[in-house]
C-alpha cells in the first residue's frame, strides 16, 4: 500500500508577546506547507471535483505541550500532515473544550 500521508515540518506555537488587548490571541505560530502537502491538498480537491463532491481539505496537527527551559513559558510543539487516502465519514466532534491548566 502506498504511503498516503504528506508530512510537514514541525513548528511551535508560543506565547503572543505582542498581545495588545484581551481579544488578541494568547499564542501564535506559523504553519508552513511543504510542496508534498500542497500537492496532496490539490489531489484531494481535484478528486472531489471529479466526483462532484465537496472537498475536505484537512491538515491534521499533533501537538505536545512544553515549557521553555529559559523562562518557563508554555509552548506547543506541533507536527502537521495531510492524509490524502480515503476518509471515513465521521460524526462531528462535540464542542466541549474542558479547561486545561498548563
Amino acid at each position: 500500500m502506498e504511503n498516503q500521508t504528506a508530512k510537514g515540518e514541525a513548528f511551535y506555537i508560543n506565547n503572543n508577546n505582542f498581545k495588545r488587548n484581551d481579544k488578541g490571541p494568547d499564542m501564535v505560530g506559523k504553519l508552513l506547507l511543504t510542496k508534498d502537502q500542497l500537492q496532496a491538498l490539490i489531489q484531494i480537491y481535484e478528486l472531489a471535483r471529479e466526483e462532484n463532491e465537496h472537498p475536505q481539505l484537512q491538515i491534521d496537527i499533533a501537538a505536545w505541550k512544553g515549557k521553555s527551559k529559559q523562562d518557563g513559558k508554555p509552548y506547543l510543539y506541533c507536527k502537521p500532515e495531510v492524509y490524502f487516502g480515503p476518509r471515513k465519514n465521521k460524526k462531528a466532534a462535540p464542542d466541549e473544550h474542558p479547561e486545561d491548566e498548563w
